[in-house]
């Protein structure tokens, strides 16, 4: 770097929703490669939400086929390809052997432990050739975000995602219908409230059903306290003194 310091990067060879392997390759490092001796020191939650990820049988019916316990009335199976052909992806009945829907997507995040789920019980897709995601209901139905988007996160029934057209982020239910108006910035502060940056710039709280708790806008909020449920906000006059 311009002041001296070396930095040393690596490349990692585990899949990105496999914590404890990624965990793993920074302790080989930290040890054999930094040679290290004391205990490493990191801040990394190993304690994952169980409703956040769907858990693979431990025996397997069929050789190349993994079945996770999705609910009470389906399985996913994952059937990998040995020739190379990719993944292929079904919801399957756990009363019915006969009953499988195509899952038809490129990609499901997995491994060999669990399939990783958003909160609200659906199951994100990427398919990365055509650069479009989304997700399966509990059903089965894809749901395809349009345009060039990202999902930043579920809260509840709610689905916050960044539109890459305009460079906005609103709400969307889960039929991708657009719940809220368009932001420019937006702060989880739990289930029932949001900072959010509006079309002004200027930021406001909402709650739930997106209306104001205070009446007040800002020009500025100090988002590092948001995870300590302080707000601390500011507001400038013309000739630039704060109030």
């Amino acid at each position: 770097m311009k002041n001296l310091r070396k930095v040393m990067t690596y490349r990692s060879e585990s899949m990105d929703g496999d914590y404890e392997a990624k965990l793993n390759e920074l302790q080989n490092i930290y040890y054999h490669t930094l040679g290290q001796t004391e205990k490493m020191q990191y801040e990394i939650d190993t304690n994952y939400n169980s409703s956040y990820r769907i858990i693979a049988y431990e025996e397997q019916t069929e050789e190349g086929i993994r079945r996770y316990n999705y609910s009470d009335e389906y399985d996913i199976l994952v059937s990998q390809s040995s020739l190379g052909f990719g993944d292929t992806y079904y919801l399957s009945s756990k009363t019915n052997a006969s009953f499988k829907l195509p899952l038809e997507c490129e990609h499901l995040d997995y491994d060999e432990k669990y399939l990783y789920i958003f909160s609200n019980g659906t199951v994100p897709f990427y398919d990365t050739s055509v650069k479009k995601q989304g997700w399966f209901t509990q059903t089965g139905n894809k749901i395809t975000l349009s345009g060039k988007a990202q999902i930043l996160e579920i809260v509840g029934d709610k689905i916050l995602i960044k539109n890459y057209n305009n460079n906005t982020i609103y709400f969307i239910n889960n039929k991708n219908e657009q719940l809220s108006e368009s932001f420019k910035e937006v702060f989880i502060c739990g289930y029932d409230r949001f900072i959010v940056k509006n079309s002004k710039n200027k930021y406001m709280v909402i709650d739930s059903n997106f209306q104001k708790i205070f009446e007040s806008e800002w020009d500025f909020v100090d988002t590092s306290l948001v995870q300590v449920r302080y707000l601390c906000f500011w507001k400038y006059k013309r000739l630039g003194s704060r109030i």
